[in-house]
């Protein structure tokens, strides 16, 4: 495909990540063009990247972030969020969640706690004035809400204090995300009239008055543009180009996570697997870490194979042996277990990473006025639905630079000046 003298907008994504946006830019009258770099993680697999994580609708929304969904998410669980404690399940929504909100005095004050939430933007406030003091045994459940997606590893019982909580009272799916939805999104794409540039590497950046100006991709194909949005984790941006990431991020090297969710797979034929959800959170004791085997996220695929997900160690960790404690947990909860914990060999690139001892923002960042960051480092939370709404803020963004930029064209007279890249 050739390429337009100057896009509008140059979005430069992986695995589907931005192609809802750059619909929506398309559609508002925007020229775009996407560099889809799936190609180049090929060696990762889709259970890698799909994630620990129940997907729940995303508030706000776009409507191409909907129709997303729609096509890319399995039926709703009719169980919502659900946990397996040593004592037993505890099951958020469907027939049995009224009975575990009233025989759960930590259910009803997690709901009541979500409901406050969503009308202040300020969920410390609120737990600060309401539920802070109240024993853990009792307000545990919120502070797993703001735990479970959120990029800082912190004190289980201090998690309230950061981000944003996951709202684990709404109901949920599960994502399905593979090689012919990533088909689909391109066709979705190209039909609202994106231009689609599909590359297996990032060749090179390059910048004019200190803001980018071009993309080169594979063939020595380069994308120009007055905006970009920049759909890549430093981790996977280094990973792509050394070059590059040090050009964008103004330092040589990402700074790496402490921590990481690391997936571990369950292989076992037992019947009482299939009655599962799709999804569950095992916990042996709530007032442990929440990590390792303690802090197990169960996530069944389409083909009924089960993924093991928790928040370990980034260095150091032991496969073998974590895996051998979860076996010894499923047999403790359901007596002879035939089957087996596996710990597969650690991705080149982890997509969902957790900062302990580095605050977010004292992460790399890129500083300049024309390009837009979409990475989860950005982010409070690491769940899809996070993403798209952070989505619905960047559009607007990208709106209100465009009519400036319009207008400065339009006191120059209408002439495209390909210098100006930002008001």
């Amino acid at each position: 495909m050739k390429t337009k003298a100057v896009y509008d907008v140059v979005l430069v994504s992986a695995f589907g990540r931005l192609d809802p946006l750059a619909i929506e830019l398309v559609q508002r009258g925007m020229s775009v063009g996407l560099v889809d770099l799936t190609k180049a993680f090929r060696h990762l697999s889709w259970r890698d990247l799909n994630g620990p994580f129940p997907m729940v609708n995303p508030s706000p929304a776009l409507p191409s972030h909907l129709d997303w969904l729609g096509a890319r998410a399995s039926t709703e669980l009719d169980r919502g969020f659900a946990m397996w404690l040593r004592s037993g399940p505890l099951e958020l929504r469907g027939s049995l969640g009224t009975f575990y909100a009233e025989k759960n005095l930590e259910v009803g004050l997690l709901k009541d706690y979500l409901a406050r939430v969503l009308q202040t933007p300020k969920s410390q406030s609120v737990f600060n004035k309401f539920f802070r003091d109240l024993p853990f045994k009792e307000n545990w459940l919120i502070h797993l809400s703001h735990a479970l997606t959120q990029r800082k590893m912190t004190l289980h019982c201090r998690s309230a204090n950061e981000g944003q909580p996951f709202p684990l009272h709404q109901s949920v799916q599960i994502l399905r995300l593979d090689d012919r939805a990533i088909n689909d999104l391109k066709s979705a794409a190209i039909n609202a009239g994106v231009d689609h540039f599909e590359s297996s590497a990032l060749h090179d950046v390059f910048l004019d008055h200190k803001q980018l100006d071009q993309i080169e991709i594979e063939k020595g194909t380069k994308l120009r543009g007055h905006f970009f949005v920049w759909g890549l984790q430093q981790e996977e941006s280094h990973y792509l180009s050394p070059k590059v990431f040090e050009t964008l991020f103004n330092t040589q090297k990402p700074v790496l996570s402490d921590w990481v969710w690391r997936r571990l797979a369950l292989e076992s034929n037992e019947e009482i697997f299939k009655a599962f959800p799709e999804s569950f959170l095992m916990i042996q004791n709530p007032e442990w870490s929440w990590s390792n085997e303690n802090f197990v996220l169960f996530k069944k695929d389409q083909d009924g194979h089960w993924d093991l997900w928790m928040r370990t160690p980034r260095v150091g960790f032991d496969g073998e042996v974590v895996a051998q404690k979860v076996e010894d947990e499923l047999k403790l909860r359901v007596g002879e277990f035939k089957g087996q914990v596996i710990a597969p060999p650690a991705p080149d690139v982890f997509s969902y990473s957790l900062y302990e001892t580095i605050s977010p923002s004292q992460l790399p960042k890129i500083r300049m006025k024309n390009v837009l960051f979409e990475g989860s480092e950005d982010r409070w939370r690491l769940d899809l639905a996070a993403r798209f709404e952070n989505q619905v803020g960047l559009l607007s963004q990208l709106e209100t630079l465009k009519q400036k930029l319009d207008k400065q064209m339009l006191k120059r007279g209408g002439v495209i000046d390909q210098q100006i890249h930002s008001p």
